[in-house]
């Protein structure tokens, strides 16, 4: 079983489909709906509030925390990362 990650820029999981590699050889994915390619992990760490957003977004809706990982294509530390992160700035 393939698990397709969560698109980072319309959150669709459903029409999302490989793209090839990027310089750094991690996979980049493409989203039929809105037409914009990402990766789930990047080299500068910058990109990676997109994610954060989305992890924001399924922790509020109650999702556990593998399930966020299995369906944003992410580890679970980076979840957890996350969380800690956002315990600290309050």
């Amino acid at each position: 079983m393939d698990i397709k990650p969560c698109c980072h820029h319309c959150e669709n999981a459903h029409y999302v489909r490989k793209n090839g590699l990027s310089r750094a050889k991690s996979q980049r994915y493409f989203c039929n709906v809105c037409k914009k390619s990402f990766q789930t992990r990047y080299i500068y760490q910058g990109k990676e509030s997109d994610i954060y957003r989305l992890i924001e977004k399924m922790l509020a809706e109650g999702e556990s925390h593998e399930n966020i990982a299995s369906r944003l294509g992410i580890r679970l530390d980076m979840v957890s990362r996350y969380i800690l992160a956002a315990v600290e700035d309050k």
